[in-house]
């Protein structure tokens, strides 16, 4: 059986810098300006991590999504990248990551939900030759199986991030067929993870009851420039829903919440900003005029980064009634820029930022979205003002990135 490769130089990018550890016993890392103890510092060879994922084309959301907020951040650390991964819906404006990272990419087939990439194999057996660590983004496809398999073969340490496929409302959907596969196809694998990654604590909390590996959290990032991005008077009463349009969101609930009585007289307009998802199960146009509020609803569909950041600039509230969320990047980038924020408590990481007094908890129902929407109104500026303050505190790549790297390092040492 192959033993763990020797940490050395085949995964070296550009970009990466040199760590130092003392020459003690304790072993401290630190940067390049020397050590805390006595000891003499000496250099180590970079960290190198391989990521491997289903896809990296931005179409597929979570997992692509944190790939280009995580991977320059732990580059500018001095951690080595490498990506496998898959063709799976790539389009030509999803070529940055390889403009900056070695990447191998192979040719997904069908079935394309499995993202079955037979030729994904010989690849990612060679690149785990030069690997101290494996990051393997989603579960219950042939990527992420095969990850496991090899990685636990050649004796790297690897660590999973479901990115919310644990949480308890998508294992309901298809169930029993999801813990078989877990239990059956992923059982061996499942049973050598150093790790799984959560994003918030409530993902956590679900996926410790499909996985018992050793839970790393690591909150998400977003673009830092939001944290500066300068409020504009609406001159009204805008909220805005950003986001796929999607069965579990229920953008239904925010439409219907302007007929409530808490809103109906407040002149609130509704901004709702996202392309429709294949599995929603109705027309947001009709239940808007189902509702009698389509004057009071606006629809933008899809929005690039300068639009979707001007709505943030001149959204008075955010709204995210949503079902179910692993973590909630959309919610996270209001809190940022300013716009006070009402999501579900089943959105990621809201009960904790509720607990803090950073946004407006609301109930499922149209009720009580209307009610917490009022309620973010008449607090509009010292709910943004303290959302923002917590999303500086916690919503960093670069805090992201030194979390994971420091449980990349601990995986790698007992090696």
């Amino acid at each position: 059986m192959p033993t763990s490769p020797r940490r050395g130089s085949s995964m070296a990018a550009p970009g990466s810098t040199t760590r130092w550890r003392c020459r003690c016993t304790t072993g401290r890392s630190g940067s390049s300006t020397g050590s805390s103890c006595a000891g003499m510092p000496m250099p180590v060879d970079p960290l190198r991590v391989l990521h491997v994922t289903p896809s990296y084309a931005r179409r597929d959301g979570g997992p692509s999504e944190v790939l280009r907020g995580l991977l320059p951040e732990l580059k500018r650390q001095g951690v080595t990248v490498r990506l496998v991964t898959t063709d799976k819906g790539v389009e030509p404006s999803d070529q940055d990551l390889q403009e900056q990272f070695p990447m191998d990419v192979v040719r997904a087939r069908r079935p394309f939900s499995w993202t079955f990439a037979p030729s994904m194999v010989g690849p990612l057996w060679r690149a785990l030759a030069g690997a101290d660590v494996v990051h393997i983004h989603s579960i219950h496809t042939f990527p992420t199986t095969v990850a496991m398999i090899l990685s636990r073969l050649r004796r790297v340490p690897y660590v999973i991030e479901p990115h919310g496929a644990l949480d308890f409302y998508h294992l309901n959907q298809g169930g029993t067929k999801k813990r078989l596969y877990t239990r059956i196809l992923d059982g061996w694998g499942v049973r050598g993870l150093g790790g799984a990654v959560y994003s918030s604590r409530r993902e956590a909390l679900e996926g410790t009851a499909t996985l018992t590996a050793e839970s790393i959290q690591m909150p998400l990032g977003v673009d830092e420039t939001l944290f500066d991005l300068p409020r504009e008077q609406s001159g009204g009463a805008t909220v805005l829903y950003l986001g796929r349009l999607a069965k579990k969101k229920r953008v239904d609930l925010a439409i219907r919440a302007l007929a409530e009585a808490a809103l109906r007289e407040r002149g609130v307009e509704l901004i709702v900003a996202g392309p429709l998802g294949d599995d929603l199960p109705y027309d947001p146009v009709a239940v808007a005029r189902d509702a009698g509020v389509s004057d009071r609803v606006r629809f933008v569909g899809s929005v690039g980064a300068a639009e979707r950041r001007s709505l943030l600039a001149r959204s008075d509230v955010f709204v995210i009634p949503s079902e179910d969320e692993s973590f909630g990047v959309a919610l996270a980038e209001a809190m940022a820029a300013g716009c006070a924020a009402v999501a579900s408590a089943e959105t990621g990481f809201a009960p904790e930022a509720a607990e803090a007094d950073a946004l407006v908890l609301a109930s499922l129902t149209p009720a009580g979205v209307a009610a917490a929407i009022a309620r973010a109104l008449a607090e509009r500026d010292e709910l943004g003002r303290r959302g923002r303050e917590y999303a500086s505190a916690h919503f960093r790549w670069s805090e992201a990135a030194s979390a994971i790297a420091a449980s990349y390092e601990r995986l790698a040492k007992r090696s």
